[in-house]
């Protein structure tokens, strides 16, 4: 059976440098001097873990650059959502203001708390705990 090819090696200066880095290294954990030579049987272990961590490297970068982009492509496509639900909201909001029957709501809302406010007072409370109860209430009913 023939050996299997080698694959290309895509970015020769990357290998190199991680190539360097691994054989310092290598050279420090085996107590060897700089110009002393790493054992033979090592360098193709050398130059087999410099390529693939070149390889991951690579990989790793281009992954980040392709999902920056998208982001950067996506980007706008949320900004013309929002806009589109801002314009909803805004709509709506003016359709509500302007209702008459809006206004009668709102005006009967506040007359009934300031009857309970009144009603909590009789009954004892300050004006300040009588407050606390009917926003205690009122964040209640917004959950």
């Amino acid at each position: 059976m023939p050996p299997a090819p080698r694959p290309r090696d895509a970015a020769p200066v990357l290998t190199k440098k991680i190539r360097d880095e691994i054989t310092r290294s290598l050279r420090k954990r085996l107590g060897l001097s700089a110009s002393e030579a790493i054992p033979s049987h090592l360098r193709p272990m050398i130059d087999k873990a410099a390529a693939s961590a070149s390889g991951s490297t690579l990989e790793l970068g281009l992954k980040a650059d392709a999902e920056a982009a998208a982001k950067e492509i996506g980007r706008p496509v949320l900004f013309d959502g929002f806009l589109d639900k801002m314009s909803a909201a805004r709509e709506g909001i003016d359709l509500i203001g302007r209702s008459d029957d809006v206004t009668v709501i709102l005006r009967r809302r506040a007359e009934l708390l300031w009857a309970k406010k009144e009603a909590l007072e009789t009954a004892g409370f300050d004006t300040e705990s009588a407050m606390r109860i009917i926003l205690a209430e009122l964040g209640a009913r917004a959950h």
